[in-house]
């Protein structure tokens, strides 16, 4: 899996006491994984995180404010399925924007991402999935947030997949004035 981000939203993550960090394995790293685990009766979800984790892990403390975007991508030139897990986990009154391109690049023929996280009160999360692949791919994605008390998640999907994509977003609001909007073009 390659994995690539623009050096200065980075920088503004690091600095503000965030990390960006790759997942290889260790399903303990999501914070808020027990909370999922329990709300969802989704099985893809479930059988997702009972594999081995592949992907990237965005935590941001509380009252963090990022600015430029992240743009992140996730690439593979393997011919062997993938599975990615693209968790966020962002504190109190953060505010983060995320242009994340899942591109299937090699001969790839079954991939599975799973986007989710925490969205603390009062935290927003604006994410721009552009799903790519060069040839027929069978793809599933899962989508399972949790927003707190007026937390907002803005999440655009932009697939440009060759073959099958199927979907399965999941918001749970789970605090007063939460919210979530997602659109797909």
């Amino acid at each position: 899996m390659g994995l690539g981000g623009n050096a200065e939203a980075l920088q503004a993550i690091n600095a503000a006491g965030g990390t960006v960090r790759r997942i290889n394995g260790v399903t303990a790293e999501l914070s808020g994984l027990p909370q999922l685990l329990a709300s969802t009766d989704n099985q893809f979800v479930q059988q997702h995180l009972q594999n081995q984790l592949q992907g990237v892990v965005i935590s941001l403390p509380d009252h963090a404010e990022i600015s430029p975007a992240l743009n992140l991508t996730l690439r593979t030139e393997s011919a062997f399925p993938v599975e990615w897990t693209v968790w966020f986990d962002l504190g109190v009154h953060s505010r983060l924007t995320t242009k994340l391109t899942l591109d299937l690049a090699g001969e790839v023929h079954q991939s599975n991402c799973l986007i989710g996280g925490t969205l603390a009160d009062e935290s927003n999360l604006t994410l721009i999935t552009d799903t790519q692949s060069h040839q027929a791919t069978r793809s599933l994605l899962l989508g399972d947030f949790v927003n707190a008390r007026d937390a907002n998640l803005d999440w655009s999907l932009w697939p440009q997949t060759k073959g099958q994509l199927l979907g399965d977003l999941n918001v749970t609001l789970a605090g007063t004035g939460s919210r979530a909007t997602l659109n797909l073009a």
